[in-house]
């Protein structure tokens, strides 16, 4: 049997030959990778380009304001401002491309936080520790500890 290996989302990631085990039957065989950029194969489609509708600044959350166009995202504004789409990887000028990490490990020396360190949305993109009061509480990621960060956003809560 030949085919393609495909990522979890289906991508096509390589072409490959995969025997079947029992070959007079025709029984398919099914590979999955998970992550297939941690093994060094496939493009990491938890990052995204993106048009900056303002100008941006490195690892600060961004929501989405029209298609492909993004803006800092905001807890005390509205639903959708707290509506976070990703962080930042690179600072942009307004009108200019960015990369954008929309789930799983971020790396930076400036990432402080204990590990398991909840870290919710703030005013102007800013990751915080404190969870927000009033307004809106949007977790976005959780310490792994100095230097990295896990990405994994969940739906503002209307506080």
């Amino acid at each position: 049997m030949t085919g393609p290996i495909r990522d979890t989302t289906g991508e096509r990631m390589q072409d490959a030959f995969i025997e079947s085990p029992t070959r007079a039957s025709k029984t398919a065989v099914e590979v999955v990778v998970a992550n297939a950029s941690e093994i060094g194969g496939g493009s990491d489609s938890s990052l995204e380009i993106v048009n900056a509708g303002a100008i941006l600044s490195a690892l600060k959350c961004v929501t989405v304001t029209s298609p492909n166009t993004v803006i800092y995202a905001n807890n005390n504004i509205d639903f959708s401002s707290a509506t976070v789409f990703g962080i930042t990887i690179v600072a942009a000028q307004t009108n200019e491309s960015t990369q954008v990490k929309t789930y799983g490990i971020l790396r930076d020396s400036s990432f402080t936080w204990p590990v398991n360190t909840q870290l919710y949305l703030d005013i102007n993109g800013s990751l915080t520790d404190t969870a927000p009061t009033t307004g809106f509480r949007t977790l976005v990621a959780t310490s792994q500890g100095s230097g990295a960060i896990f990405i994994n956003i969940q739906e503002p809560i209307t506080l």
